[in-house]
Formats: C-alpha cells, structure tokens, sequence
C-alpha cells in the first residue's frame, strides 16, 4: 500500500468507493490527511464555565498626584469599572460508521471476526480519535478566528470571531498602509509600519504581544529583508513549529508569528495575547470525542459537544494594518 487517504462521504459513513475488491493486503499503517496548525488556540487566555454569556471584567483607576497643602488633604480620583461580554455557543461535531461498509475491500481486515461483534468495535479507534481530535481542534481555531454570523460558510456563521471583531472596533489603532498587497518588496516595511503604531504601554508594561500575520506574509517580510541585503537585520531566530513561523521583527524585540487562517489576507495584527479570551464551558470539551454504539441501527458514531466564543478586551492597545483599497 503506498498511500491511504481517510474521506468521509456527506452522509457521514465509511467511504471505500475508490479501493479496489479486496486482496491479500496486511499492512495495518495508515496516512491521515493533512491538517494545518491550530497553535493558536492553546495560547489565547482560557475562560472557563461559560455557558450563555459572561462578562470580562474590567477595571481602571486614576488619581490625582499634587502637592499635600498644610494637613488637609484633598483626594482626586476615581475606580471604574467597565466590561465586555464573551459569548460561547453550544456545537456539534459527530460522524457515523457502519462497519458493514468496509468489507468486500481491503478495510474488511479492520473489522474483528464474528457477524454480532463487528458492528460494536470502533475500528482503527486510537487513530481516529486522534485524527478526529486535531480536525476538531482546527476548525474550532478557523471559527475563533474567522468567524462572521453572515458568512456563506455555515462553520464559519457560528459567531463573530477575532478578525471581525477586531477589524469593526473603532478603538483599536489602525497603521494605514500606502500599498495594497503585502509582497517581498514591502513586507518588512508594512510590519514596522505596525510595529510602529502599536502603543509604547503595550511594550512598557511588558505585555505578551506579537505581530501575528499569515504564513505568505511572514514569507514576505523574510523576503524583503533577504532582498535588501540588509545585514544589521539578519533573522537569526526563525523557528518553524507545529506550522507557524516565528521570528523576532529585524530592529525590534517584537515575535512575528503566522497562523494559516492569515495566510493571504493581507492582514497584520499587533495582537495582545494577554487581552484574547477563548470561552468554553470546560476545556477538556476541546479535546474529548466520545464513541457511542446504536444497538438498534448497528452503527457507531464519533460525537463531540463544546461550547466556544471569543473576545478581546481593552481595543485602545490593538493595533491592525489597513493596506490601501483598490476600489
């Protein structure tokens, strides 16, 4: 066997239509698709037992600093307190097995003898749970990330995500760009120009920020600084793990980090880790997938329930690029 791909059809079943009739084959290594990262989502901050809506809640205070007259004194300031909703909805994600599908193919060695039992047993069980595992994982980060309630895609449709919600809040700090595509020739510059734009508290209170951008545009800015032969902005740092580039900006103590959902957008963040909140019920949802057995229909089924949203708080230290329309 040179090459397995696991599909699933719409109706959620073994897909073996494109396997030969059985033969003689013992080989029990199978090769699952290719999935992209989901880095991202064990970095946000992680707020727990949110069920329906749940306030993030904020706090500022201010006083006066002036000169103490005699032995009155005359205090100036004030506490407020604000807040931000973070909404987590309830999802689904679930597939059906027959195992009867499998025979006649050479899936049928994956099925235990004995007509009653096979229909009980999840077959390749560690490898789908894995599979299924990471699978859900990303596309619970596609939606975090890209998610807009009146997008076409409907896993996108769930809820608003960080894109949007960032993209539509007045406060944060825009670095407008005179070019309209982010390529070799000016990616460096348009991550400076970010770089340049988010506020000195950001980097004074030593906040957990990175310039968080797609895998084409960090290609980019390597690009550029390659091209210009710019040797006092050499990347020495660059690292490539778990499928997203990092790499410290060149003159600067900023992280560049790319995530796929990113990758050719154009899109350039002064993303604050400390002020992004993923929402769910309990963490381990993201992770459990449980398989049931329908002894009246003689199928198995993959089901995973969670509940996720996400939000960002205090706009005003964001920062995202705003490349230059073309119509």
């Amino acid at each position: 066997m040179s090459k397995f791909k696991a599909r699933l059809k719409d109706k959620f079943n073994f897909d073996v239509s494109a396997l030969d009739d059985y033969t003689d084959e013992q080989s029990s290594e199978f090769i699952t698709d290719i999935i992209e990262s989901s880095k991202l989502l064990g970095m946000l901050r992680l707020e727990e037992g949110v069920k329906g809506s749940r306030e993030l809640k904020l706090l500022t205070a201010d006083m006066t600093l002036k000169t103490m007259v005699g032995c009155t004194p005359s205090p100036t300031g004030a506490v407020t307190f604000s807040g931000r909703q973070i909404s987590a909805k309830r999802l689904y994600a679930g597939i059906e097995f027959c195992n009867e599908d499998l025979n006649g193919k050479y899936t049928q060695m994956l099925n235990v003898l004995g007509a009653n039992r096979q229909d009980s047993e999840m077959v390749l069980e560690n490898v789908l749970i894995a599979y299924l595992g990471v699978l859900l994982r990303r596309k619970a980060q596609r939606v975090v990330v890209l998610g807009d309630t009146l997008s076409g895609d409907p896993e996108l449709a769930l809820f608003d995500g960080l894109v949007k919600l960032i993209d539509n809040d007045a406060l944060v700090n825009v670095a407008y760009s005179l070019d309209t595509a982010i390529d070799e020739s000016n990616g460096y510059d348009n991550a400076k120009l970010v770089f340049n734009t988010i506020p000195a508290e950001v980097f004074d209170d030593g906040l957990n920020v990175v310039i968080l951008t797609g895998r084409t545009e960090a290609r980019a800015i390597i690009d550029q600084v390659w091209a210009d032969k710019d040797f006092n902005a050499n990347i020495d740092d660059r690292t490539d793990d778990g499928g997203s580039i990092s790499f410290t900006l060149p003159t600067t103590d900023i992280k560049v980090m790319s995530i796929p959902e990113l990758s050719g957008t154009g899109k350039m963040y002064g993303f604050i880790f400390d002020y992004a909140f993923l929402g769910t019920d309990l963490e381990d949802d993201l992770d459990t997938i449980a398989i049931k057995y329908d002894d009246y229909d003689n199928k198995l089924k993959a089901e995973a329930m969670l509940r996720l949203g996400t939000q960002f708080v205090l706009p005003q230290y964001w920062t995202r690029l705003r490349l230059t329309p073309t119509s």
